[in-house]
């Protein structure tokens, strides 16, 4: 992660988004993580195989400590992400959850 390189011999598959046989130019960007989070983040790297992760529970959850895990997970938690080898959420989408969990 200190490098912003990927691992030699290991890569994120190049797509080819337009289906002409080749990765143009405005499809490769796989030379850093950043190009690759970049991407991953605006949607340019599709849906699957990038997507989101979702925490799934049996109704809505009503537990203080529940809720207080969940909204650290949005916010404090997402300095955790990325060198978890995940996208950080979009400020947009962070709004969007803080207020389901906001009675």
């Amino acid at each position: 992660m200190k490098t912003r390189k990927c691992y030699d011999k290991m890569n994120v598959v190049p797509i080819d988004l337009n289906s002409d046989g080749m990765i143009d130019s405005d499809e490769d960007f796989y030379s850093t993580i950043d190009d690759v989070t970049i991407a991953t983040k605006s949607g340019k790297y599709p849906s699957p195989p990038a997507r989101d992760l979702y925490f799934v529970s049996k109704g809505k959850p009503t537990s203080t400590v529940v809720l207080e895990f969940l909204k650290w997970i949005l916010v404090d938690g997402q300095k955790y992400v990325e060198e978890a080898g995940y996208v950080n959420l979009s400020e947009e989408k962070i709004n969007q959850e803080m207020t389901k969990l906001n009675p």
